[in-house]
């Protein structure tokens, strides 16, 4: 079961320096008879950046069901805490938890699980 849990709090990046280089993404393969199987061991905290978009065109469809597209966009000197680690039961694929404004939609149609 995977645990991602989001704060909308802004963060210094300095102050998160050292946990960020002590968060890694370990990976341990094991070899069974025929099958490959890669078990991930993952304690992980990042701190995506925020952005204004300023332009923003969709151009295309792809095949996968997501889109091309260009945009134009302005940093800005705040971001998220996004922390993802593995919970200890099988149950369900993961849970999601979250602080600050709500998103709309299920949890399993974001793209931050999608990505994960």
């Amino acid at each position: 079961m995977k645990k991602v849990r989001r704060s909308s709090h802004s963060c210094d990046r300095r102050q998160h320096k050292d946990k960020q280089e002590n968060n890694a993404l370990r990976v341990i393969t094991f070899i069974f008879a025929d099958w490959l199987m890669l078990l991930y061991i993952c304690d992980m905290i990042t701190f995506p950046n925020a952005k204004i978009n300023l332009g923003l065109n969709i151009t295309e469809k792809r095949a996968d069901g997501y889109h091309n597209l260009e945009t134009v966009f302005y940093p800005v000197p705040m971001e998220d805490a996004l922390e993802i680690t593995v919970a200890g039961s099988s149950e369900c694929k993961f849970i999601w938890h979250q602080s600050g404004r709500a998103i709309a939609g299920k949890a399993e149609d974001n793209l931050a699980v999608k990505a994960y």
